[in-house]
C-alpha cells in the first residue's frame, strides 16, 4: 500500500458579504454541489461519504472514496473538515476560513489529501504528481464555480448528487 499525499491552498474573492459566504460554505450538501466530477455524496454516520470520478491515465487512474466529518464555527466563520477513517481508499482534512477584503469576502481553502494506494512501488514516483495535478485540478474549479455562485450566478454542477441515507 502506498501512501500520496497532496496538499492545496488556495484563495477566490467574491463580492459576497462574509454572512452569505458562510452559509454557503457551512450547508455542506450546498456547498458539495459546486465540487466537480462527483459520482455521489452519501451522508454516512456523522459525516459524508464521498465518491469521485476516476481520473488519471492508465493504470494511473484511481477513483477517490473519502468520508469526512464537518464542523462549523458560527463566531470564528470557519468550516472544518476531518476524515472518518477506515471508510474508502482516502483521507481528507481541510478548512475555509474567511475574510473580509474590500466590500466582499475572501475565501481561504486548505485541504490535505492523502490517496492509499494498492500499486507498485516503482509507481508511486511517477503517481505523486499526478495526485497533485488531480487535487489541483478538482480544488480550482471548486474555487471557481463558488465564486460565480456568490457572484451572482450558479456554479452548481451536481445538483442531484447528494443522496441522504
Amino acid at each position: 500500500m502506498a501512501d500520496l499525499p497532496s496538499e492545496f491552498r488556495g484563495h477566490v474573492d467574491v463580492p459576497a458579504a462574509i454572512d452569505e459566504v458562510y452559509a454557503l460554505l457551512a450547508d455542506v450538501p450546498d456547498s458539495t454541489r459546486h465540487f466537480p466530477d462527483l459520482e455521489k455524496v452519501v451522508r454516512h454516520e456523522d459525516g459524508y461519504l464521498w465518491t469521485v470520478k476516476k481520473a488519471g491515465v492508465g493504470r494511473l487512474s484511481a477513483q477517490m472514496i473519502y468520508c469526512c466529518r464537518y464542523t462549523s464555527d458560527d463566531d470564528a466563520r470557519t468550516v472544518r473538515w476531518d476524515p472518518i477513517r477506515g471508510v474508502g481508499n482516502s483521507t481528507v482534512h481541510g478548512s475555509w476560513r474567511l475574510e473580509e477584503v474590500g466590500g466582499g469576502t475572501r475565501l481561504n481553502l486548505h485541504n490535505e489529501l492523502t490517496m492509499h494506494l494498492d500499486i507498485p512501488r516503482l509507481m508511486v514516483r511517477a503517481a505523486r504528481p499526478v495526485v497533485d495535478q488531480i487535487s489541483a485540478k478538482l480544488m480550482g474549479k471548486y474555487l471557481e464555480n463558488l465564486k460565480r455562485t456568490l457572484s451572482g450566478g450558479d456554479g452548481r454542477v451536481s445538483a442531484h448528487v447528494l443522496q441522504i441515507d
